[in-house]
């Protein structure tokens, strides 16, 4: 695999533990929403690799995105929580095959904690590309202080008509938000004949996939990503 440089062109905090890295794009850079890169450094005397989902629609020029979760003792992702703007990442890709199908299917994408993050290019991909089936995100987070993404989510379902913003979290502070698990939000859904996009903890790809087959959903009609 052939290793590019990036710059870090802009830092945000979007929750505890949570930030959001704006880099330069390289203009021979392409890649499909719902791919990743592969992230390389040396640390401790050791080549050390990541992978990280790409969070930004592939159709924007001159950057891309990526949400990076601080983990105890991750070694890549406390590097990236001391990067400083201007400063520079290494890295290689793109890959993945967590890509969405514009055949004429509904399309629900459903992700927990950062797990949001290819869901976010998906996202913003086939709203630009004016998509014209219902678009669904069901995303979950351990409290609402926690939902990545929330506002801009709220935003889009404001401007698009055929895009529904689904939050579920553990805790709620906010009276408004709704507790619980993702997979008790998906119970109600009408499903049938959609396309299924899933990404975060295994535990929670898994009980979907076996939601979703109890539902009589073929499961070659479910992709899915977990770490």
């Amino acid at each position: 695999m052939d290793f590019i440089k990036a710059k870090v062109l802009k830092i945000e905090e979007l929750a505890e533990g949570v930030r959001h890295f704006i880099l330069s794009r390289p203009d021979n850079f392409e890649f499909k929403a719902g791919q990743f890169v592969m992230i390389k450094k040396e640390l401790d005397g050791k080549e050390v690799k990541r992978a990280y989902s790409i969070s930004s629609c592939p159709t924007r020029k001159g950057e891309f995105d990526l949400c990076i979760k601080r983990v105890e003792n991750g070694i890549m992702s406390n590097h990236f929580f001391e990067l400083k703007e201007g400063d520079e990442i290494s890295f290689g890709g793109p890959l993945g095959h967590l890509t969405p199908k514009k055949d004429g299917r509904d399309i629900i994408l459903v992700g927990v904690g950062s797990g949001i993050a290819p869901l976010r290019s998906m996202v913003h991909y086939l709203l630009n590309e004016n998509y014209d089936k219902k678009v669904a995100l069901v995303t979950g987070a351990r409290s609402d202080n926690h939902l990545l993404y929330d506002e801009e989510m709220k935003n889009l379902m404001d401007k698009h008509d055929n895009f529904s913003y689904h939050p579920i979290v553990s805790k709620c502070h906010d009276p408004n938000c709704k507790e619980g698990r993702v997979q008790d939000l998906i119970k109600d859904f009408s499903v049938n004949e959609s396309q299924f996009y899933l990404c975060g903890f295994p535990k929670m790809v898994n009980e979907t996939k076996e939601l979703l087959k109890s539902k009589g959903i073929d499961l070659t009609n479910v992709k899915f990503e977990a770490y």
